[in-house]
């Protein structure tokens, strides 16, 4: 009995090692398109401030042209500005305070702001070039 099990766990491993070279080359690694964005709460909190339990996460998608956000504890909806702002294009989102979602943007290269305004009036930001 142990021996079949370990013949059809071997058996699934060599289908795996297979299926994943011959999708994407021996020569060619599978890289994660995503770039994080580092969110900054505004104003800063003085020294000594308690820390907020929220998380705000975002990572750029080149790829896809999306902003895939992260949230966590940031109350029951988040409005999310986000500006390219060498041309001016602007999306708004409202996304829930608990979860996560994807953000559409335009493939236009420039340099971008992401505002998380949350609804007791705190705001985070970021800016990230595309």
């Amino acid at each position: 009995m142990k021996t079949k099990n370990l013949m059809q766990f071997a058996t699934c491993m060599i289908v795996a090692i297979v299926t994943s070279i011959s999708a994407h080359g021996v020569n060619n690694p599978i890289k994660d398109p995503t770039i994080p964005i580092h969110i900054s709460q505004l104003p800063r909190p003085a020294t000594g401030a308690p820390r907020s339990s929220t998380t705000i996460e975002a990572f750029l998608d080149a790829e896809m042209t999306t902003i895939d956000v992260y949230l966590c504890n940031a109350g029951e909806s988040v409005t999310v500005d986000i500006e390219n702002t060498t041309t001016g294009s602007t999306y708004q989102y409202s996304v829930s305070g608990n979860g996560s979602d994807v953000l559409p943007i335009s493939s236009t290269s420039g340099f971008w702001t992401i505002t998380f305004t949350l609804t007791d009036g705190r705001v985070y930001y970021g800016e990230f070039i595309m």
